[in-house]
C-alpha cells in the first residue's frame, strides 16, 4: 500500500503521532489496568510548598513494559533553523511553569542551550514508571558551573542543590530527576523508581548502556549519518495504552530525521506478521492525511514492516505540529 505526494518536509513526532493515534481510534479497547506508579519524597527547602504541575503529554507513558528506547537530538545544527525553534515552542509548552521560570531567573532557557542530547529508556516490567538516563551538552557559551550556582541562589522546594548534584522534583507521581555537571559543557541526568542517584551512579561509570543492548543496536546501525534526531525502540511484554487502543503490537520503531532546508523524515515499524503491516499502513494513511497537507508522503507495507517517509515546509511542519497538539497554535489560530 502506498500513497505519495510532493510538498516539503519536517521530523514527524513519533511518540506524539502515536498518542493521537490511539485517542482517534474507533475502536479503543482497553482491557490491562497500569499499575499505581509507587510515591516518591518530594525535596523539601526554605520556599513554601507549591503544587506539583506535571506537563499534559508524557511521552514514557508510551513505552511499553520490558522495552528499551533510545532518543538522540542534534540541537547544534537546528539552533539556527527553523525546525530547532518549533522545538523550542514544543518545549516551551508542555515544560513545567516552575521549569520555564528557572530557565529565565538563570538567563537559560534548556531547548536553546543544549548542543546534543541523548536519552536512554529501560521499562523493567515490575516497576510503574522508566528507568531514564540523559546526557546533554551545552552550548560552550554557557559556563556548566553556573547552573548548580544558580540553583543554590533559587532554591525551592522542587529543586535543589548539595554537594555538587542537583534534584528536580518533576511531580509527586514520578521519581525526581537528579542532574550534575560531569565533564566540559556536559550534564549527567537519571530518573529511576529504584532510586535516581543509584541509577545516576550506575550511569556516571557506565554511560548509556541501553542503546548498546543487541536490539538496539542493531537499529542504531540503520540511522542515517546525517541524522540530526532519531528515535529507536525494541521489546514489550504488556503494550503500552496507544498500542492497546490501536490493536498492534509493534516488535520494534526506528524513525530518523536528515535536515537541508526542509526536514525528511524516514521512519519503520515492525510487526508481527505482514498482514499486520498492511493493516497498520492502511490505518496509517487514513489518519495522516487529516493532519494537514505534505510535500511528500509515503506510507508502505513492506512485508513485516510499515515504511513511512515524510516531507513539509515550515508552514506545513507548524499546522501538522498544531493538529498533534505538540506545537501550540498561533493567536488567532485557535479552532482554525
Amino acid at each position: 500500500m502506498r500513497i505519495s505526494s510532493r510538498r516539503a518536509s519536517w521530523e514527524i513526532p513519533t511518540l506524539a503521532l502515536a498518542a493521537h493515534l490511539a485517542a482517534c481510534s474507533p475502536a479503543v479497547v482497553t482491557t490491562a489496568t497500569k499499575p499505581m506508579p509507587a510515591p516518591t519524597p518530594t525535596p523539601r527547602g526554605a520556599d513554601a510548598p507549591t503544587p506539583a504541575e506535571p506537563p499534559p503529554f508524557d511521552p514514557w507513558a508510551l513505552i511499553p513494559t520490558r522495552a528499551a528506547a533510545a532518543i538522540s537530538y542534534d540541537g547544534a545544527n537546528l539552533r539556527d533553523e527553523w525546525p530547532g525553534g518549533l522545538v523550542r515552542a514544543a518545549v516551551d509548552a508542555h515544560a513545567p511553569t516552575f521549569a520555564l521560570t528557572f530557565g529565565l531567573a538563570c538567563r537559560m532557557v534548556p531547548m536553546q542551550r543544549i548542543d546534543r542530547l541523548d536519552v536512554d529508556v529501560r521499562h523493567l516490567g515490575d516497576l510503574p514508571e522508566p528507568d531514564v538516563i540523559a546526557v546533554f551538552q551545552l552550548d560552550p557559551q554557557y559556563p556548566p558551573k553556573q547552573v548548580p550556582a544558580c540553583v543554590q541562589n533559587n532554591r525551592s522546594q522542587r529543586l535543589q542543590a548539595a554537594n555538587g548534584i542537583m534534584t528536580f522534583a518533576w511531580s509527586p507521581e514520578r521519581s525526581p530527576v537528579v542532574f550534575a555537571h560531569t565533564k566540559p559543557e556536559t550534564f549527567l541526568a537519571a530518573a529511576s523508581p529504584v532510586g535516581s542517584l543509584r541509577r545516576f551512579g550506575e550511569a556516571l561509570h557506565r554511560g548509556l548502556e541501553v542503546r548498546k543492548s543487541a536490539a538496539l543496536a542493531a537499529l542504531v546501525e540503520l540511522v542515517a549519518p546525517n541524522a540530526v534526531a532519531w528515535i529507536a525502540l525494541a521489546g514489550g511484554d504488556h503494550a503500552s495504552d496507544a498500542q492497546t487502543a490501536l490493536g498492534i503490537r509493534p516488535r520494534s520503531l526506528l524513525a530518523w530525521a536528515t535536515f537541508a532546508e526542509s526536514l525528511t523524515v524516514t521512519a519503520r515499524l515492525r510487526l508481527d506478521s505482514a498482514a499486520e503491516a498492511t493493516k497498520v499502513a492502511s490505518l496509517l494513511q487514513g489518519h495522516v492525511r487529516t493532519l494537514g497537507n505534505f510535500e511528500e508522503l509515503e506510507i508502505i507495507a513492506r512485508d513485516v514492516d510499515v515504511v513511512l517517509r515524510l516531507g513539509m515546509t515550515e508552514e506545513q511542519a507548524r499546522i501538522f505540529g498544531e493538529a498533534l497538539g505538540v506545537v501550540p497554535a498561533k493567536p488567532g489560530e485557535v479552532g482554525r
